[in-house]
This record gives C-alpha cells, sequence and structure tokens, in this order.
C-alpha cells in the first residue's frame, strides 16, 4: 500500500475521470482511503460520476468517523446461510458474480444476518456436498462495531492473531469486513 502523503501527492495529478475509472475497479476499503485526500469540490464531482450502488456505499461509509471501523472495512464479502449445504455454497460461489475476486474466509450468518461462524473457503472444497455448512463453521471469535476506533480494531486483531474480520452494525448485521492488511 501507497503511503497516505505520497498517495495524496499523486491523487493531485489525476482527472477526476481517471479517478473514477480506478475508484470502480477498487475494493471498497481502499476507495475510502483515496477519497479521503480528495477536497470536497472534487469529490462531490466524482461521487457523482460513480454508479449509485457504489456511490451509496461510500457515502455511507464517509459519514462515520475517520478513525472509525467503517472508514477501514471493505464493504466485499462472501455470506452464506447457516442451513445451507457445502454444495448449494459451491454452486452460490461459482455463479454470483458480486463476490469478492478473492476470499479465505465464508462467514456464516442466520436469518437475521448476523454472523454466527466462518469457514475457510479450502474446507469447504475439501467437505462432503451434502454436510451443513453450519457444522463445519468455527465460531467467530470477535465481531468489529462500525464504531470500532481503529487503534481498538489493531489491538483486537494482534490479541487474537486474526487474518480477517467481520464489521457489524449497531443491530448485529454484517456490514462488512476488516482483513489483517
Amino acid at each position: 500500500e501507497l503511503n497516505e502523503s505520497i498517495q495524496s501527492e499523486i491523487i493531485k495529478y489525476l482527472s477526476p475521470e481517471t479517478i473514477v475509472t480506478i475508484l470502480k475497479n477498487l475494493e471498497s476499503d481502499d476507495a475510502i482511503q483515496i477519497l479521503e485526500n480528495i477536497d470536497e469540490k472534487n469529490k462531490n464531482a466524482i461521487l457523482g460520476s460513480l454508479p449509485p450502488k457504489d456511490r451509496f456505499a461510500l457515502l455511507e461509509s464517509l459519514s462515520y468517523p475517520e478513525d472509525s471501523a467503517a472508514r477501514i472495512m471493505q464493504r466485499e464479502f462472501t455470506a452464506i446461510p447457516s442451513n445451507w449445504s457445502v454444495g448449494q455454497t459451491i454452486d452460490y460461489l461459482r455463479e454470483n458474480k458480486d463476490l469478492p475476486e478473492e476470499f479465505l474466509e465464508i462467514f456464516i450468518v442466520d436469518n437475521d444476518f448476523k454472523p454466527i461462524g466462518t469457514v475457510p473457503s479450502s474446507r469447504v472444497l475439501r467437505t462432503p456436498r451434502d454436510s451443513k455448512m453450519n457444522l463445519i463453521m468455527s465460531k467467530v471469535p470477535v465481531l468489529i462495531s462500525v464504531n470500532m476506533d481503529k487503534e481498538e480494531v489493531g489491538r483486537i486483531f494482534d490479541n487474537y492473531n486474526l487474518i480477517s474480520a467481520g464489521v457489524v452494525d449497531k443491530t448485529n448485521k454484517l456490514v462488512g469486513m476488516i482483513t489483517g492488511d
């Protein structure tokens, strides 16, 4: 990742159209990092040029305090219902075009979209198709609140030796994830 001051220097030389193209190809956490380095006038023009779905997600992230977990989370994650079989999960992963390009963990959610566990993608591939996902999942050791301070997030990652963690809103619904990078 680029040092923030170098990044802000580079951004000054890019046209708004170029920045829009770049943002469309980034995960939301990286897109937010770029938007934070753009002045308000250009930021609004750039956001206005993005597809509505992307614009809404980025505006929502920007509405949270600068030092909060919501600013460093990515909104691209993989979640499936707890009652699905491994076979249903594999078929979904192959057919769904909105999933992240790469992911290590699959979140298991209840009927209210609250995370109850995770399954490594490798375990899914090595488990018989008729096995239930909730029987092969690991319990989530910790969840991150969207409002949690970034420093606290770092401490939790260190304490639990996490690779990634789910981020939940005030109703405990899964809204994103944070990775160790």
